[in-house]
């Protein structure tokens, strides 16, 4: 592959020691690929991607098939990469995104649907907030209370600590559904122990952003 890309002589031997100790198969790079785990071909594809130091290196699945510790190391090596070339990482677990990339593109069908860095999609294309509210009073006067509030479009029960009955709820806007409940405990004269907003996951936004996607379909 190197030849094919037109390395030869003395920058074809230092390339190719590189790739082999940065992908990790100094172990195996004499065998033929038909020889090898899924796991060292996953490896062996990144080492003839990289061999001609490309300024754009387009991954597809580069972890797929490896154990936890080859993942880390290909982490690690994508992340090095990306300080001084673009590299496109293409993956549907979501995880593996979140752990590399600086931009996040999610695509349906060949359109682009929601862009940008994982702290911008769980600010601007969460479907629901969920957060945690604590409210020293009985647990059956809250609940009652709680029905009032359009905002919140649920309130489940969790706990009771130290006097203080604790839930789990969820509301399209926080901020409304915190006004209301601010006003809520001044009018009953209660006391307000925690009102904490819980973070969406990748995957909730994922699963979101293509509920409304079938909305409009």
């Amino acid at each position: 592959v190197g030849r094919a890309r037109g390395l030869t002589g003395a920058e074809l031997r230092k390339r190719k020691e590189w790739v082999i100790e940065n992908t990790q198969i100094s172990g195996v790079w004499k065998h033929i690929v038909s020889e090898l785990s899924l796991g060292y071909r996953q490896r062996v594809g990144l080492a003839q991607a990289l061999i001609h130091d490309p300024r754009v290196v387009i991954l597809d699945e580069p972890t797929s098939g490896l154990d936890p510790m080859q993942i880390v190391g290909i982490r690690k090596l994508i992340r090095e990469l990306a300080k001084n070339k673009t590299v496109i990482f293409s993956t549907h677990i979501l995880q593996e995104a979140s752990a590399v990339s600086d931009r996040l593109l999610i695509i349906d069908r060949g359109r682009i649907i929601a862009h940008g860095t994982v702290a911008e999609l769980k600010k601007s294309k969460a479907v629901e907030h969920t957060f945690t509210v604590g409210i020293q009073a009985g647990r059956e006067e809250v609940e009652d209370a709680f029905k009032s509030i359009p905002a919140l479009r649920k309130a489940e029960f969790l706990d009771v600590i130290s006097g203080s009955a604790r839930f789990l709820c969820s509301a399209g806007s926080y901020d409304d559904a915190a006004r209301s409940i601010n006003r809520l405990v001044k009018e009953k004269n209660w006391y307000l122990r925690e009102l904490s907003l819980r973070e969406p996951s990748l995957e909730e936004i994922f699963l979101g952003l293509f509920k409304d996607t079938g909305k409009e379909k």
